[in-house]
C-alpha cells in the first residue's frame, strides 16, 4: 500500500476499505470513549463514540468524522459476508463490489470502512498506521436527481428547486447489525430451551 493516499477537495460518494490489524480489546477501546455508558455503543459499527483524535490519528490526518467510519468484525457478519454488506450497508456500487467479491468475502478479522464523507469535502492526504491495509476503493451508488413533471400549463412559468437526490441511508449498517445480532440472540435461546428440554 501507497505511503500516502491523497482525497482531493469535493471528493464525494467513494468508499474505501480498510483491513485493520488490531487486538479486539485495542478495537474496544478505540470504538468506545472511556465515559460512554450507550448500550448501542456496542452494537453500533460506526465510531462515533469513540475519541476523534484516536480515529483521525489512525489515519494520520487531523480530523475525521468518526459517525461515518465504521468499525465491523467480519466474524459478526456471519453467511451475509463483507461484499454483501458493503452493498446493503454502504450503498457500495455493486458492479464494482463484484469484481472483487471473492477477496473481500475472503477478509477474516477487523475492517473499517471510510465514506468520503469522512472528510466533509476537504482536500485530505491519508497517511495511514502501519496497522492500517487499503483494501479497495469503490464508487457509492447514489441515485440520480429526479425532477418532477410540473403539474399543468400554468405553472410552467414558475421555477422550482429541484429535490436533491436522497443519499442512501448514510449508515444502514447499525440496523443491519442489530437485526443480527438479535436473530443470533433468538437462535441462542430456542437452543437453550431444546437442551434443556432434552434433559
Amino acid at each position: 500500500m501507497p505511503d500516502k493516499l491523497t482525497i482531493a477537495r469535493g471528493e464525494r460518494h467513494v468508499l474505501r476499505v480498510f483491513a485493520l490489524d488490531m487486538a479486539a480489546d485495542a478495537a474496544d477501546r478505540l470504538r468506545n470513549r472511556p465515559d460512554t455508558d450507550d448500550p448501542l455503543a456496542r452494537v453500533d459499527p460506526s465510531l462515533r463514540h469513540a475519541d476523534r483524535l484516536a480515529v483521525a490519528g489512525l489515519f494520520g490526518v487531523d480530523d475525521v468524522d468518526p459517525a461515518q467510519v465504521e468499525l465491523v468484525d467480519t466474524a459478526d457478519l456471519g453467511e451475509l459476508g463483507l461484499a454483501a454488506y458493503l452493498i446493503e450497508g454502504d450503498a457500495a456500487a455493486e458492479a464494482q463490489i463484484a469484481a472483487d467479491r471473492a477477496r473481500l468475502d475472503g477478509l477474516r478479522g477487523l475492517v473499517v470502512t471510510v465514506p468520503s464523507a469522512a472528510f466533509d469535502l476537504r482536500p485530505v492526504t491519508l497517511r495511514p498506521a502501519p496497522q492500517i491495509t487499503l483494501i479497495g476503493t469503490y464508487a457509492e451508488d447514489v441515485p440520480p436527481v429526479r425532477f418532477d413533471p410540473l403539474p399543468d400549463a400554468s405553472a410552467r412559468g414558475a421555477v422550482s428547486a429541484p429535490q436533491a437526490a436522497s443519499a442512501p441511508g448514510p449508515r444502514r449498517r447499525a440496523g443491519l447489525l442489530a437485526g443480527m445480532a438479535l436473530l443470533a440472540a433468538l437462535v441462542l435461546v430456542v437452543l437453550v430451551l431444546l437442551l434443556r428440554g432434552s434433559r
